[in-house]
């Protein structure tokens, strides 16, 4: 598909410069038709690559906004669970709030909670501050069963999952439950 791309994209380039070329003189009406015709060839090529370009760059950008809400879901799992291991070396089980926790908008995160303190740190300090976030810790191991990540809060292609994320832009899953394949 890259390789495809490639060409394309160099079949096109090689046309708009050809369209770009041409004489200076303009006395001969012969020589002027022709620049208007290489330049004619040369849009219509570049309309074309466009039109085949377009519906691989729309996939691609789905897919890296997937994988960017993904990324954030690790993270917040990964704070959690540090956050929570911190907690249990430190004989503060107590402070653990097991259960869930969400959905819940990150500039809003609790400063007072140490869970709800480490996540905004961390998405702050990842330049993803904006979004809600959710997670779940199990009672009895203090540890995260999952935890996700939205930009906007509600069920849509771009709900980040850890563990088992989703891998298609297509697919829905739901902000608030664990989904799986």
């Amino acid at each position: 598909m890259k390789k495809l791309i490639a060409l394309l994209t160099a079949a096109v380039m090689s046309l708009t410069m050809l369209a770009a070329c041409g004489s200076k003189d303009d006395k001969e009406s012969a020589a002027s038709g022709n620049r208007s015709n290489i330049r004619e060839a040369g849009a219509k090529a570049l309309g074309f690559g466009a039109a085949l370009l377009l519906p691989s760059m729309s996939s691609y950008v789905s897919k890296s906004k997937q994988r960017s809400a993904n990324s954030n879901a690790k993270l917040v799992y990964t704070t959690v669970a540090n956050a929570c291991a911190d907690a249990i070396a430190d004989g503060n089980n107590s402070r653990i709030q097991v259960g869930k926790t969400g959905p819940l908008k990150i500039s809003d995160l609790d400063e007072s909670d140490f869970i709800q303190k480490s996540v905004k740190k961390a998405m702050s300090s990842n330049a993803s501050e904006n979004g809600y976030v959710y997670w779940e810790i199990e009672p009895g191991t203090y540890k995260p069963i999952f935890a996700q990540w939205s930009p906007d809060g509600k069920d849509s292609s771009q709900v980040g999952q850890y563990p088992d994320p989703n891998r298609d832009p297509q697919t829905v899953f739901r902000f608030g439950k664990y989904n799986s394949y």
